[in-house]
């Protein structure tokens, strides 16, 4: 498409064998990138400056330039072209309450999908006091390494610190190298390292949750030796000490966390939703949460402070010092010749000292009710949520189903089509027992509250035709059967497994999605979606004034 817009040939786009053949003998030359900076950077003469000015009344003034325009436009009117605007609306508003006929397409039904699905199975085994997970499965010629610890008794500092240590602890120095050397070595061996948490409530109670840390990577087999030293080096250890490199990282993450409010705001709003039910969602938000953002912010402004910084260097030191102390679980994925070698390799790099396999973390404290984030932005981002069930209870799988027949044929009419949003919807977080109402990029306020309270009225009220439950089954369905890669189904296995979910239990779970009918969905809607909803929304300034005295408000930026 960019070739066929910017004037260039769109068929010889998709020749890539010749131009890929040509790269290979362009590489050959030692200076092949110098030579492109070169020309395409250093010696280049076009030159664009952008300068961007920010503006406390930008959103009031589009606001008003967006009003002044249509009344401009309304003043220009005939009084046959307001009611030529007046008979579309009425056709519009026809067309959308209008049943479509889907009988005339193609269609795929329940009566499509695979009576069983085959879940990779994994096993861990216990190996010189080292949990190890080592499958053998197609590749494509590359390893896959991961190294798991659960997160031990942190107190509640130490947890808010998990999402610095989880972003910086793969850009610092480690092996005793500073951060220069440790990134040259980490991208000529590896395809990159990542480092990321888990927090799932339990099958059985969702009152308690399993929580990991984990570091990943992979490489090309010929490499996956040195991949395994790399991992292992930064898992044991980081060098927090570099205090320029730090500070660098932490105002990074504080400004893109910050930017992410407006652009993600949903996702804020039902963590903020959501947090009050149970101690997985209170510190899922308060990992991820607005709050989270505020205390990093706060935290990166005083990072002027040398005192401050030795700080946060300390306390992420003894964090890290604690988190070594967890019971060790490895991850290896290869094919069948490396894995053997691999998996010796693996063993020899870690000690077998006894670890602390707690997993009870300081709860954080109760957070504010119905919170409404307040931020720059033009649009909202609303939720509501419930309390429900844990993934084993009966209910669980009517509950995932009624998230479909919620979202595709109340919500979505709703929210979307008449209410002018970006999107919106519904989901079931079976793991950590909450259900979600959601809209995203949303002119309206306090009318999207309505609908989600009129969408759950109308279902229960109404009929669920055979078609809206077996789309909603399909889509269920259609996230579990998902085909992944071979790797990518073992590493999906190996975290189903450490947190307590084995293949027989998703497939179990899986018989239990195909049995969901009519009554079940109703029943669940009735039992718990008929109880007022904990709320909270992303909006601005100039909106506060819509929102009633159930919201308390808290000013991001202040």
């Amino acid at each position: 498409m960019s070739a066929a817009i910017h004037r260039g040939d769109p068929i010889a786009l998709l020749d890539i064998d010749s131009v890929l053949a040509e790269l290979r003998e362009e590489i050959r030359e030692p200076d092949f990138v110098g030579q492109l900076i070169q020309e395409l950077l250093l010696n280049n003469p076009h030159r664009v400056r952008v300068v961007m000015k920010p503006s406390q009344e930008y959103a009031k003034e589009m606001l008003a330039q967006e009003r002044s325009r249509l009344n401009k436009l309304k003043d220009s009117m005939s009084d046959k072209d307001i009611q030529a605007v007046i008979d579309q609306t009425v056709a519009l508003q026809k067309r959308q309450e209008t049943e479509e006929n889907f009988d005339v397409l193609p269609q795929v039904t329940v009566a499509d999908i695979p009576a069983r699905k085959h879940f990779t199975n994994v096993e861990m085994l216990n190996e010189k006091g080292v949990n190890l997970c080592a499958q053998a499965t197609g590749t494509n010629g590359l390893s896959y390494h991961q190294v798991v610890r659960p997160l031990p008794g942190l107190t509640l500092s130490e947890m808010g610190l998990i999402p610095i240590y989880s972003q910086t602890v793969t850009e610092v120095g480690s092996g005793g190298r500073d951060y220069l050397e440790t990134q040259k070595i980490q991208h000529s061996q590896t395809g990159g390292i990542s480092c990321f948490t888990t927090l799932r409530g339990t099958p059985n109670d969702a009152d308690l949750f399993t929580s990991f840390l984990t570091l990943s990577s992979r490489t090309l087999n010929a490499k996956s030796s040195a991949m395994l030293s790399i991992l292992q080096e930064t898992s044991t250890s980081p060098n927090f000490s570099e205090s320029n490199r730090l500070k660098d990282l932490i105002k990074r993450m504080a400004l893109r966390r910050a930017e992410s409010i407006a652009s993600s705001g949903h996702h804020y709003a039902m963590l903020g939703a959501s947090r009050r039910f149970r101690p997985v969602n209170a510190f899922n938000d308060y990992l991820s949460g607005v709050g989270s953002v505020m205390r990093l912010q706060r935290l990166a402004a005083n990072l002027a402070n040398d005192d401050e910084i030795e700080k946060i260097f300390e306390h992420l030191a003894r964090l890290h010092t604690k988190l070594c102390q967890a019971q060790l679980n490895l991850l290896l994925i290869s094919d069948t010749t490396y894995l053997p070698v691999l998996q010796d390799q693996a063993l020899s790099l870690w000690n077998t000292e006894k670890r602390d396999d707690s997993q009870t973390p300081e709860p954080p404290e109760a957070g504010i009710d119905n919170p409404a984030y307040v931020v720059t932005t033009e649009v909202n981002h609303c939720a509501a949520a419930f309390k429900t069930v844990a993934e084993s209870h009966p209910d669980a799988a009517p509950l995932n189903v009624l998230s479909g027949v919620l979202g595709n044929n109340f919500l979505h009419p709703m929210i979307r089509e008449k209410g002018g949003a970006y999107g919106g919807g519904a989901s079931h977080d079976s793991a950590n027992g909450v259900f979600r109402l959601y809209s995203y990029r949303d002119p309206r306020l306090l009318g999207t509250f309505d609908d989600f309270a009129k969408s759950v009225e109308d279902l229960m009220n109404g009929v669920i035709s055979d078609a809206m439950l077996e789309e909603a089954v399909l889509g269920v369905m259609s996230s579990i059967d998902a085909p992944g890669s071979p790797a990518g189904e073992v590493r999906a296995a190996f975290h189903h497994l450490l947190h307590g979910r084995s293949a027989h239990h998703r497939e179990n779970m899986r018989q239990r999605y195909l049995e969901v009918r009519q009554d079940d969905v109703k029943k669940v809607a009735e039992k718990y979606l008929n109880v007022p909803a904990s709320l909270a929304v992303v909006t601005s300034e100039q909106r506060l004034a819509e929102l009633n005295d159930q919201f308390n408000i808290i000013k991001v930026n202040e």
